[in-house]
């Protein structure tokens, strides 16, 4: 695909999951398959891409194949508001050799270069999501609360930039104890206010409330991790079951073909162990549904031995075959490699005194996005043996967890699942094809082929 033509990422990407997610799973090598598809640099609105689409939506009319003068303008207009970027930076974002990380560091520059193209709040939060792949205006910390401010009511980078210095070096009392989405209610505070005089005593009085944040995320995500794993207080009855599983496998290797192991043989049933998590259960289900020749004794055993399923990287390794990452797989697209799941990361999130100050937005957001994916597809796999169910058709299904994934990103202050965005890509495709567990899992089983455990 040439990128240099005039491409609606937003649809084509669309079209894209409609084709791929009904990939088989046994052609996921093929040459035009969605592992290749992913893998593809054209297949992503690039950040260069995106910086021309944002000169076209201002009209700003210089030519996207003119490379130089693309760069120089930028650099001229980000000059020009006192940004402290290199000549050099500009034009490796625009001839596409480099682009801003996806980290804390970063976003200033990007709202830097929002104000430079004198874009509005819409513009900018349209940039973060479609060019930069990250969230706009976390409210809850002064300096972007300030900026949300600004592109609102067309104050200058420089106008913004006092107010927040203004705010720092104010005394203020302490904090408040707010209950609700704190983020949420200070947008809508800003959002009716209509000068500055309004704003700096508002953002004063509760300077110190702005001092942490991701309270709703962090919830959300200890809530999401408590359903999927092993609780500690169900661990002895897991116990009791592996125990259970060995006696008969080893006498079943005694008395080899004996009738005397029908004796200790009981059928395991997964709504038995429905306050054990979702993994137990789902390991429990495919032991009967989908064991690979295995009796369900011998797949019980296979996938519960040396498997801690009370910590959350167990998930990892069921369902991305690794906890350790992509481990800088240049072949997957930066978007995705960036902050992808690890074992670290989770653990960093699941930390209340770690993710209250964490800025990386980026990982947050794909963490519950991955956990709320494995939480609506292991609760309809589930459900679908039992036939006093009301199940609702596959298409109506997918509706279903996208409107479920949408609002719990907004809950906790981030954008919609967005197909243009690679790693929602996946999701969103997984989500479509007719088994998304079985697809997710065998996508990154040859995503990441040199990683299985």
């Amino acid at each position: 695909m040439d990128n240099t033509k005039n491409i609606n990422y937003t649809k084509f990407n669309e079209q894209s999951i409609s084709k791929y997610s009904k990939d088989d799973i046994d052609c996921f090598d093929d040459d035009d398959s969605a592992i290749s598809f992913l893998k593809d640099k054209d297949s992503f609105r690039a950040f260069n891409i995106g910086i021309a689409d944002t000169f076209k939506r201002k009209g700003i009319d210089i030519d996207p194949e003119d490379k130089s003068a693309m760069a120089s303008y930028l650099f001229s207009r980000l000059k020009a508001i006192n940004a402290t970027v290199e000549k050099e930076t500009v034009y490796s974002w625009i001839d596409g050799s480099h682009r801003p990380k996806v980290e804390a560091g970063s976003r200033k520059r990007i709202y830097e270069i929002c104000f430079a193209l004198n874009l509005n709040t819409e513009e900018t939060i349209w940039f973060f999501q479609h060019v930069y792949y990250d969230r706009a205006f976390n409210c809850h910390t002064i300096e972007e609360a300030v900026f949300y401010f600004a592109f609102s009511n067309g104050l200058s980078y420089k106008e913004a930039l006092e107010i927040i210095n203004i705010v720092n070096d104010a005394d203020a009392p302490a904090g408040t104890n707010y209950e609700g989405n704190y983020t949420r209610f200070i947008q809508k505070r800003i959002k009716s206010m209509n000068s500055i005089d309004e704003l700096i005593p508002f953002l004063i009085a509760n300077r110190e409330n702005f001092k942490a944040w991701n309270k709703t995320a962090g919830k959300t995500l200890k809530k999401l991790a408590d359903e999927i794993i092993l609780p500690a207080r169900s661990k002895p009855k897991v116990d009791k079951l592996k125990r259970m599983v060995s006696r008969y496998q080893s006498a079943k290797d005694h008395y080899k073909n004996s009738s005397k192991t029908s004796s200790i043989y009981e059928e395991i049933r997964p709504e038995d162990y429905k306050d054990c998590g979702l993994i137990v259960r789902e390991i429990i289900f495919d032991s009967i549904y989908d064991n690979y020749d295995l009796s369900q004794y011998e797949y019980i055993k296979e996938l519960m031995s040396n498997n801690n399923y009370t910590k959350i990287s167990a998930l990892l390794r069921h369902l991305l075959t690794t906890s350790e990452g992509t481990q800088k797989a240049d072949y997957i697209p930066y978007i995705v490699r960036n902050n992808f799941p690890t074992k670290k990361i989770i653990s960093d999130l699941l930390s209340e005194e770690k993710i209250s100050t964490s800025r990386s937005y980026d990982s947050i957001r794909k963490m519950i996005i991955l956990l709320d994916f494995y939480r609506f597809w292991v609760n309809i796999k589930l459900s679908s043996k039992n036939d006093s169910c009301m199940s609702l058709s596959k298409e109506d299904q997918t509706k279903t967890y996208i409107e479920e994934t949408d609002a719990c990103l907004y809950d906790c202050g981030y954008e919609n699942l967005y197909a243009g965005n690679p790693y929602d890509w996946i999701f969103l495709c997984a989500a479509n094809s007719d088994e998304p567990l079985v697809f997710f899992k065998a996508y990154f089983s040859e995503l990441l082929p040199e990683q299985q455990v």
